[in-house]
């Protein structure tokens, strides 16, 4: 089938528009990811701080 050069281009552009979806998925579950290790340091920077004073306490 012969394709125009405007329907190759349409057709290019729409597969870049997928590739883009794509790509927004993987990095909103890689942000996703990324915010739950945050939360779980931040937990465990805080559960070292009151360690640390309830050390200096004693």
């Amino acid at each position: 089938m012969f394709e125009t050069p405007e329907a190759r281009v349409l057709l290019l552009l729409r597969d870049l528009q997928e590739e883009m979806r794509n790509m927004r998925g993987e990095l909103a579950e890689r942000l996703t990811v990324l915010h739950d290790r945050l939360d779980e340091t931040r937990a465990h920077v805080e559960s070292l701080s009151q360690e640390v004073r309830s050390t200096g306490q004693e």
